[in-house]
């Protein structure tokens, strides 16, 4: 009964993490758009994106990093480490 529990959690975790994704940029945008497409993205085309869809540029640039598992690229646009001063 437990184990049914937890794999219900993981996946209704799962799907609630794919529909907030996809409220912020919808999947058919995002396929669409330059940003996915080019091997290096730029901060252009964060922007271009963050702007049309009215969003932050950090949360176009969090999942392209997270999407291609490089948490290295595009840190001048998340903000890295600012979070962290805020505690310390």
């Amino acid at each position: 009964m437990k184990m049914r529990i937890i794999l219900f959690r993981r996946r209704l975790r799962l799907r609630l993490d794919v529909l907030a994704r996809d409220a912020v940029v919808p999947i058919e945008i995002w396929q669409g758009h330059k940003v996915t497409k080019v091997k290096s993205p730029k901060k252009e085309h964060i922007i271009d994106l963050a702007s049309q869809m009215e969003v932050h540029p950090a949360l176009i640039a969090g999942r392209v990093r997270y999407e291609r598992g490089r948490y290295n690229i595009l840190s001048n646009l998340v903000g890295n480490g600012e979070f962290k001063k805020l505690f310390v």
